[in-house]
This record gives C-alpha cells, sequence and structure tokens, in this order.
C-alpha cells in the first residue's frame, strides 16, 4: 500500500501543532507511521515539559476605566499546565536543533537545481556539518531518547568492536569520539548518509539518487563500473 507522505504529514502538523520539519522528521523516523510518531511527538513533549524551568515577569499595574471597572470581575487566571503545554510546544519547533530551517532548505534547494549541472559546483563540503549540542544538560531519560532517535546504537557497537570507529580515543587522552547518525529507513538510507556527510541534511529530493542513476546509466564511468563489477563478481 502507497502511503500519500504530504497528507500523512499535513494531518500530522494539523493534529499536534508542530513545524512542518519536525513533523517530517518524526514521521521519517517512524517510516510514516502516523500512531508511531504521534507517541513520539507526545513522549517528547512530555519529556521535554520537565527540563524546562520558567521565569514569570514582575506584576505590573495597569489603571482600567471606570467604564471598564464596572464589568470587570476578578483578573482571569491561567493555569500553571497551560502555560507549560504552550511553552513546550513553542519550545518544539526544532526541537533541539540550532540550525535555523531556511539555511537547510536554501540548502537543499540549491543543491537540487545544480545536481545535473556538471559545469556549477554544488555546495561545498565542510570539515564538520553535523555536531551534537550538549546533552549533559537534560536529564538522563530526556537525553537517552535524544540518543536512541539520533544514534545508530547497534553500527556504533560493531564498529568500535571491529576496530574501526574510536579506537584513536584509546590511543591519544581526551580526543573525542564519533557517533554514527541514524537514517530514514525509506530505501535510501545509503544516499541519506552520503547527503548527511556531505552537506548535512537528508536526501529528501531524492538528488543523490538521480545523479547515481544517470551516472549508471550513461555516465562515462559506467563501463568502468561494469569490469569493477564483473571482476568482483
Amino acid at each position: 500500500m502507497t502511503v500519500d507522505m504530504d497528507a500523512v504529514l499535513s494531518d500530522f502538523v494539523r493534529s499536534t501543532g508542530a513545524e512542518p520539519g519536525l513533523a517530517r522528521d518524526l514521521l521519517e523516523g517512524k517510516n510514516w507511521d502516523f500512531t508511531a510518531a504521534l507517541s513520539d511527538f507526545e513522549q517528547l513533549r512530555q519529556v521535554h515539559a520537565g527540563n524546562l524551568t520558567y521565569s514569570f515577569p514582575e506584576e505590573r499595574t495597569y489603571q482600567a476605566p471606570e467604564k471598564e471597572m464596572a464589568r470587570v470581575g476578578r483578573p482571569v487566571l491561567h493555569r500553571q499546565d497551560e502555560v507549560v503545554q504552550a511553552a513546550t510546544e513553542k519550545r518544539l519547533s526544532r526541537g533541539i536543533s540550532h540550525a535555523s530551517s531556511t539555511i537547510v532548505s536554501l540548502a537543499r534547494s540549491h543543491v537540487s537545481s545544480t545536481g545535473g549541472s556538471s559545469n556549477e559546483p554544488l555546495l561545498d563540503t565542510p570539515l564538520c556539518t553535523f555536531q551534537l549540542p550538549d546533552l549533559t544538560v537534560y536529564r538522563e531519560d530526556f537525553r537517552s531518547f535524544i540518543e536512541r532517535d539520533l544514534i545508530e546504537q547497534s553500527m556504533m557497537v560493531a564498529l568500535e568492536n571491529a576496530g574501526r570507529l574510536n579506537w584513536w580515543t584509546k590511543v591519544v587522552p581526551n580526543c573525542q569520539s564519533l557517533l554514527p547518525l541514524a537514517t530514514s529507513g525509506d530505501g535510501n538510507c545509503l544516499l541519506h548518509a552520503a547527503s548527511l556527510g556531505m552537506w548535512g541534511f537528508h536526501d529528501r529530493d531524492l538528488m543523490l539518487r538521480k545523479s547515481l542513476y544517470a551516472l549508471m546509466d550513461h555516465g562515462l564511468e559506467r563501463e568502468a563500473l561494469k569490469r569493477r563489477w564483473r571482476w568482483q563478481q
């Protein structure tokens, strides 16, 4: 059964009030399972609410006109849980990401628009495209939730046991570790990983997938790739 991703995304945004970027990330993480993504959103909202601290402004005196004083009763009191919910939903607009959604959208559009041209270069590949914030400032349960959602734990264990990842932490003191990112399990995970490694965002527009197909179909390296595959077999 084919899932109408746009319809599911619209329903999720309408039901939760989340930003489209956060909604898409949650849905992609659950293979567009609406119920599972909604459960993750509720868990993220509830856990994140426990980490918020609130400072209420000092009361200011306001002299209402005499005509309004006659019809104004006692002041309206807002329940604290309503204030907490409003603040939480506002803080969940981009989760813990410090990257602007506008910057990411512009970068993705630039890559998509120039991907088919061999004369115009793509985006520069920086030294670092993704860096985790300091998760120690959060509660243990929320930190564990973020780590499970962002880090491919099984792959990290396999790579470390094989001596391919983080071996330098045992040789050089105080050397930082690298963590394998989890990608969307939508059949395009390899190119998602390549896009994350080069530019820091998923290959949602399938630009790399289209470029790979074009290379294998009529690229200059087509025959060389065929010879390599035949030799390998």
